[in-house]
């Protein structure tokens, strides 16, 4: 899953400031995170980040450190407030899908990309339905 919104999505500082990692971060001063990055990080997801393996969720110890860092509907307070319907619509819609739908891809040789436009839409995801019967 990546996160939807490709920008940092700044905030300002409080009054004040703020001490961290032996830096400090005085008020006004904008910061921001971008989602993507944090979810490519090698570090917390591995040295194959960049590819699509489900089964790197299947130990425990993993999973709870990679949930940790999971950004893609922001964190906090600032938490996408639809988030939880996004997750009932893609818990009902994906199994059913996969349980319902024979998929292949229409061109199988053929990469497909993401474009960042403030939202991050994919392109070149051509793929076959099949109804299965």
């Amino acid at each position: 899953m990546h996160p939807s919104v490709g920008l940092t999505l700044p905030r300002l500082m409080p009054p004040g400031g703020l001490q961290f990692n032996g830096k400090y971060v005085p008020e006004g001063y904008r910061v921001g995170i971008n989602a993507a990055v944090i979810h490519f990080d090698r570090k917390v997801f591995g040295d194959d980040a960049h590819q699509f393996r489900p089964e790197s969720w299947l130990d425990p110890a993993a999973a709870a450190n990679m949930d940790r860092y999971m950004f893609q509907f922001g964190y906090g307070t600032r938490t996408c407030i639809g988030k939880n319907i996004s997750l009932a619509e893609m818990h009902k819609l994906v199994p059913t899908v996969l349980t319902k739908l024979d998929i292949e891809w229409k061109d199988p040789g053929r990469n497909w990309s993401t474009k960042n436009h403030w939202f991050v839409k994919q392109t070149g995801i051509n793929v076959r339905l099949k109804m299965r019967y």
